[in-house]
């Protein structure tokens, strides 16, 4: 679900480095262009090998972005030669006919451009034998600013290659090293440039129907990391402070639970939490009960009879009540989670 991009360009970055680390955190999957200037094709050649070399160690599956020249530049006959190099799929972009996609979709993982590629053609394709099986839908990244995707077209987009069992892939921003030349991030979607990379993952995953999310840019933050790997499993990371009052329940509060599967429209619910207070003897009185402004973490009190012990993420301005304690508060910049959180859906409450 999770992927990295390695750019074949850049001698100076440590490609074994960077996969060996972000295999650690769950990452299953690399990106590479193979959009090859002419007069650096030995490079090329050379660095994809290795590269697939490194995929094929450490379990990872590589993915090509091409044009027909490439081939050609790479002195191969077929794309699926690439296979003998540890590539497993290509990007297709311009070039192919249909009778081409369809045969090397019985051959190998093949991506469709995502945004040009429409149902008609998707009908025609299956008409003529496309194996659905191999076939993943990619958008594209956006380096200038102000050129990447609106949502609504990528959900509407991506709803419909779900109807034929098409997976879907895009593209976050990084926070650490930005590749140039432009230096400000590679999202797929507009709203995605400057955001923090985990808030992004989350919003493709569970608001706008993509199954698979690589990071366009070099690197990412070790902390980062950590937070994409949860949601790979998936479990949305909240990081929560604590006022002295929830420090003292720490363990009911922080780690994993689970939304009711009946989401309230104004909190989020831990179905997991009663449980737990009255199997730990956790009995709230009345404390720091004040108003709960959205992201606030709260425990009813034993005021609130049958509901006491029940923890609770405010997903709305609400205001002050006598009988729930407000215990800490979701960090800022991990507000927009929250509305990530569907029916049945786990978190993680990280205390900072």
């Amino acid at each position: 679900m999770l992927g990295i991009s390695v750019y074949l360009g850049n001698q100076d970055f440590d490609m074994e480095r960077w996969i060996a680390e972000t295999k650690k955190y769950k990452f299953h999957s690399i990106f590479t262009s193979l959009h090859i200037p002419e007069d650096h094709p030995s490079i090329y050649t050379e660095r994809l090998k290795r590269l697939g070399l490194l995929a094929q160690k450490y379990e990872m599956q590589l993915f090509a972005d091409v044009s027909p020249k490439s081939f050609s530049y790479l002195g191969i006959n077929e794309p699926k030669e690439l296979l003998d190099w540890g590539v497993t799929g290509i990007r297709l972009d311009y070039g192919y006919t249909d009778e081409e996609v369809v045969e090397l979709s019985k051959q190998m993982k093949v991506g469709l451009n995502a945004s040009t590629v429409n149902e008609a053609t998707i009908r025609r394709w299956i008409q003529l034998g496309l194996n659905v099986e191999n076939v993943e839908a990619w958008h594209n990244f956006y380096p200038r600013p102000e050129t990447g995707l609106d949502a609504r077209f990528l959900a509407e987009r991506n709803q419909m290659f779900k109807k034929y069992g098409i997976v879907t892939m895009a593209f976050i921003p990084g926070d650490n090293e930005l590749r140039g030349p432009i230096y400000a991030g590679l999202p797929t979607l507009e709203k995605h440039r400057g955001m923090k990379p985990h808030i992004a993952c989350a919003e493709l995953l569970f608001k706008y129907y993509v199954d698979k999310v690589f990071i366009g840019d070099v690197s990412v933050k070790k902390d980062t990391l950590s937070l994409l790997s949860l949601l790979s499993e998936p479990i949305i990371p909240l990081r929560v402070t604590l006022n002295q009052d929830g420090e003292r329940i720490r363990d009911l509060i922080a780690g994993i639970h689970t939304n009711r599967h009946d989401p309230a429209r104004d909190v989020i619910r831990s179905q997991d939490s009663r449980h737990y207070a009255k199997s730990n003897g956790i009995k709230l009185k009345p404390s720091s009960t004040s108003d709960r402004p959205i992201g606030s973490v709260t425990v009813d009190n034993i005021q609130y009879g049958r509901y006491a012990g029940e923890l609770q993420i405010a997903k709305r301005n609400l205001p002050k009540d006598e009988r729930v304690n407000v215990l800490g508060r979701i960090v800022e910049a991990d507000i927009p989670l929250i509305h990530c959180i569907g029916p049945g859906q786990k978190f993680k409450l990280i205390v900072t």
